[in-house]
């Protein structure tokens, strides 16, 4: 099998397994320390990880390789599956694993060669095979909360199936769950002064997993539901014009509510403005404003795609 393919399905796998080993270890998580000064901080926690993934889980344990993996693909019914022993991922191992202090040039560019958009990952994993000079990087993004919902990354630095580690800590209880981001995705929008920030939920990533992960007896099953899939992606991929929809809504919904975000009104009083503006052109300045803003979302959507790639 092809290396990419296998560290591909080997990350289900061992992120699951993952899962489960930190369940069991899950007193030393509760002695992590999560605030400084009244702050939310993953400092210890990004530490704690990578020392507990390099010393003490760094590879499927060997008692788990008559384990199978399936992943099932759905759009409303069965249309496809695939199945892999665990057996198969025995060559693999976590040979590193850098925090983002630690993330040099070389290592940034190495990540890039892979076809990946490097956006300095909470945690970056440095995936060989035994016997080979096989070598890979899977980001991994971390969250953690004290309640449920916070807003995510900005839309630019995640991508829909990017693994993330999701930790919901009280000063009694640590529970942890992982998963594509994509999955943790609430479909709410955040939208501070700079970049839009696609909400995420412990309690959402949880729930997809109770529905959409199952361990029946030695098989561990993934049923990846496209149409769900798709309709989250496009929070990440088609972030623009999700808020062109959601502020189309704004401006025919006659109802004010109480709490509205102050970028409402924004909106409402840049298209009186704008309605006014037009209405005063003939067809032929209508058309020319027309022509003019089809090209520069055009050119904008260039240069954003040829900076991702950088």
């Amino acid at each position: 099998m092809e290396f990419k393919k296998k560290t591909d399905l080997f990350i289900y796998a061992f992120m699951f397994e993952l899962e489960q080993a930190l369940q069991n270890n899950i007193n030393k998580l509760k002695e992590i320390n999560f605030h400084a000064d009244e702050a939310n901080v993953d400092t210890e926690l990004k530490s704690f990880l990578k020392q507990f993934i390099k010393k003490e889980f760094n590879r499927i344990p060997d008692e788990k390789w008559g384990s199978n993996l399936s992943l099932v693909y759905t759009d409303g019914r069965i249309n496809q599956q695939e199945s892999i022993s665990y057996s198969t991922f025995k060559n693999l191992y976590i040979s590193e694993v850098y925090l983002p202090n630690e993330l040099t040039n070389n290592l940034k560019e190495a990540v890039r060669k892979e076809g990946r958009v490097f956006v300095n990952p909470d945690l970056l994993l440095e995936i060989k095979e035994i016997d080979t000079e096989n070598i890979t990087f899977i980001p991994i993004e971390l969250k953690s909360t004290k309640d449920d919902k916070i807003p995510g990354s900005s839309v630019q630095q995640v991508t829909p199936n990017e693994w993330v580690l999701f930790v919901k800590h009280t000063n009694k209880s640590v529970n942890i769950t992982v998963g594509q981001y994509v999955n943790s995705i609430t479909q709410t929008m955040q939208f501070p002064d700079r970049s839009p920030r696609p909400q995420v939920s412990f309690k959402t990533l949880s729930e997809h997993n109770v529905k959409h992960r199952k361990k029946e007896g030695n098989e561990l099953i993934y049923y990846i539901d496209k149409d769900s899939l798709a309709k989250k992606s496009k929070l990440l991929n088609d972030w623009q014009g999700i808020l062109v929809d959601r502020w189309l809504d704004v401006i025919q919904n006659e109802k004010i509510k109480k709490n509205e975000a102050w970028f409402n009104n924004t909106i409402r009083r840049y298209t009186l403005e704008f309605l006014s503006m037009y209405e005063k052109m003939n067809d032929t300045e209508k058309a020319e404003l027309k022509s003019k803003m089809e090209k520069a979302v055009e050119l904008y959507s260039q240069i954003s795609n040829s900076n991702n790639g950088k």
